[in-house]
């Protein structure tokens, strides 16, 4: 290996030792209380399955209806490939429920966690998190635009 590129492996190994590699697994089986994740069958604590639907009937049935109407995607996130309809008429819909003037949705919590904290970076610094995942923590120092304390 060139000698330029042995940093990726120092890295990667500064990074497994501080538990902040990720080994993506793979899952076979639909959401639930318990899922297979690589050939075994596990408990799920970790999903986004907050309310249970993932496979209510009904949700299933109406994904369905917008794949048929609107295909498999708009292929790349809203800021690139833009909105669809389908995600204006849920932002309405939430502000209507919230009460609210309007609402925007994002495609993570993580991405919605992202807006909000690095805009902070220029009003503060040091910029405090109230909510912190391990990853953004992490990405945040690896920017060094702002200090975290």
């Amino acid at each position: 290996m060139s000698n330029r590129l042995t940093w990726i492996d120092e890295e990667l190994a500064q990074l497994k030792d501080a538990g902040f590699f990720n080994r993506i697994r793979t899952i076979s089986s639909p959401q639930g209380p318990s899922l297979t994740v690589d050939g075994k069958q596990v408990l799920n604590f970790c999903s986004n399955n907050y309310l249970g639907l993932a496979n209510n009937p009904r949700v299933v049935k109406a994904a369905q209806e917008a794949l048929g109407q609107f295909g498999a995607g708009p292929a790349a996130v809203r800021t690139i490939a833009g909105t669809t309809s389908l995600h204006l008429d849920l932002e309405k819909r939430l502000a209507s429920f919230k009460g609210v003037p309007s609402a925007i949705i994002f495609q993570s919590g993580y991405c919605a966690l992202v807006s909000k904290v690095f805009p902070l970076r220029s009003f503060f610094n040091p910029a405090i998190a109230p909510i912190s995942p391990p990853s953004l923590l992490w990405l945040a120092r690896r920017t060094r635009s702002f200090r975290m304390s």
